[in-house]
């Protein structure tokens, strides 16, 4: 009796094991919708490359949705304007999307997520491009809201936009965790604040990741952290944002982010803060890192709150003087803590995007601070300031 019940139950397992299946588009089924309305958790969903006109795709908990050859330039998602391409609502850390590129998308009014919308959902997203996909409501490439927690790896989230009120041209976090990790952020755009990322009320995380030419016309080109979004930022390079308020770089809210080994460079603002601007009950924690020729205005701004700056060069924003760099409200903790104001010597010039070190870096991870400074390595021997006479200019050209 007892070998009976053992023998069902295995039976039943194996049954369980072998009821998932791989639909094939567009083999067995014409189209990605057909495919994704058929399956059943455990299933795969495999994608031939080519270009799919589909929107309001509808994904399921534990249902992979993945391209043939798991590259985002496999297959293509294409919206076509006609709506949103990824709808995840309840979606549970079962379910994944791999290897696509996700293009078309489009929200009108207050609806969110013109890309990807990840509502209470929680899926792994990777090796992906999300692009030109717009949105009036919010988060132009991918909005996650209402208690999402997904994974990003893996994945570019390039060229989105959201227009009138909407923020968060490329990603819009609203009371959600997100995890992102490996991904590239760039050329989003939004009439509102937060170019690449609009978070409020969402600690989440972001690992060595570049966010890099992202505007916004209000507040926050790169970043804008609002009310409580106390993200873990760690290894990121955000370079050549540029925003029409405060914070070109990061703008922190009544926001506590723990910012470490970051290169932020090059990014501008009309407001103060054209590195970090820091406002409300904030406490920011900034450690190991490179805030360096920042335009029109000072790298670091702190109008309230806190800054505990930690083994960091805050270097060349405007010019070399502490008017733009170390400012009145950080300026005690110059010179204290290992903290620098010494160019910080790059193996690129500046605009190139090159941000690692030269061999002699005082920002090396043997130099003063006896850690690296920044999100890059060294990378380059000791280059050695080049006179400009009329030989060399002529040369460039």
């Amino acid at each position: 009796m007892r070998f009976k019940a053992i023998m069902t139950l295995l039976l039943l397992c194996l049954a369980t094991a072998g009821s998932a299946a791989t639909l094939d588009v567009p083999g067995t089924y014409g189209t990605i919708a057909a495919a994704l309305a058929a399956a059943t958790s455990g299933d795969i969903v495999l994608v031939a490359c080519g270009v799919y006109l589909e929107n309001d795709l509808v994904m399921k908990s534990g249902v992979t949705l993945t391209s043939n050859t798991g590259g985002a330039y496999c297959a293509t998602i294409d919206a076509n304007g006609a709506g949103r391409a990824i709808i995840c609502t309840a979606v549970d850390n079962t379910a994944s999307i791999v290897g696509f590129t996700i293009k078309g998308g489009v929200t009108t009014g207050a609806d969110k997520g013109a890309g990807i919308l990840l509502d209470n959902s929680s899926p792994s997203i990777e090796n992906c491009i999300i692009r030109n996909n717009t949105s009036a409501g919010g988060g132009g490439g991918m909005a996650c809201i209402n208690g999402s927690t997904p994974t990003l790896s893996l994945t570019t989230i390039t060229t989105n936009t959201t227009t009138g009120a909407g923020n968060g041209g490329g990603i819009l976090i609203e009371g959600s965790t997100p995890s992102i990790q490996d991904c590239i952020i760039e050329n989003n755009t939004t009439s509102s604040a937060g170019g690449g990322i609009y978070a409020d009320n969402s600690p989440f995380t972001f690992n060595h990741s570049n966010i890099n030419e992202n505007t916004s016309t209000g507040d926050g080109a790169a970043f804008y952290l609002n009310s409580d979004s106390d993200a873990q930022m760690t290894l990121l390079t955000i370079y050549g944002n540029y925003g029409g308020g405060f914070g070109g770089g990061i703008r922190c809210e009544s926001s506590s982010p723990t910012i470490t080994s970051c290169t932020i460079v090059e990014n501008g603002s009309s407001n103060p803060g054209s590195g970090l601007s820091i406002t409300g009950a904030s406490a920011v924690e900034i450690t190991k890192c490179i805030i360096a020729y920042n335009t029109l205005v000072e790298g670091l701004y702190l109008g309230s709150g806190t800054a505990t700056i930690t083994c960091t060069d805050i270097f060349g924003n405007v010019n070399e003087t502490d008017t733009y760099n170390w400012v009145p409200a950080i300026v005690a903790q110059k010179d204290t803590n290992s903290n620098l104001c010494l160019n910080p010597r790059f193996c690129g010039t500046n605009s190139s995007g090159n941000y690692y070190l030269q061999s002699n870096s005082p920002c090396r991870a043997s130099g003063a601070c006896g850690e690296l400074m920044g999100s890059r390595i060294v990378d380059c021997g000791e280059i050695a300031a080049q006179k400009q006479n009329w030989s060399t200019i002529k040369s460039l050209y």
